[in-house]
């Protein structure tokens, strides 16, 4: 029996909340990976993602399709979602 093909893989972008631009990476397997990834890449301290596009809560990894664009919230941009 032949082995499953692997995942494809996905490329996103993340971004400041409210900004242009970001930094195109690989979709990592964690949602806590992919928020330290673009704490690191952006220079913030992220908490949660959202999705540009609806402005949604991002709960789950498998919600992201190849080329999303979303937003690295940070504690005090969130409260404004509360």
């Amino acid at each position: 029996m032949a082995a499953p093909p692997p995942a494809a893989e996905k490329w996103i972008v993340i971004r400041k909340f409210e900004k242009r631009g970001g930094v195109k990476v690989k979709l990592p397997p964690t949602l806590d990976e992919l928020i330290k990834i673009g704490s690191q890449e952006l220079g913030v301290e992220g908490v949660r993602v959202r999705e540009v596009s609806t402005e949604a809560l991002i709960k789950n990894l498998e919600a992201i399709e190849e080329g999303t664009i979303l937003w690295l919230m940070t504690t005090d941009e969130e409260k404004n979602f509360d």
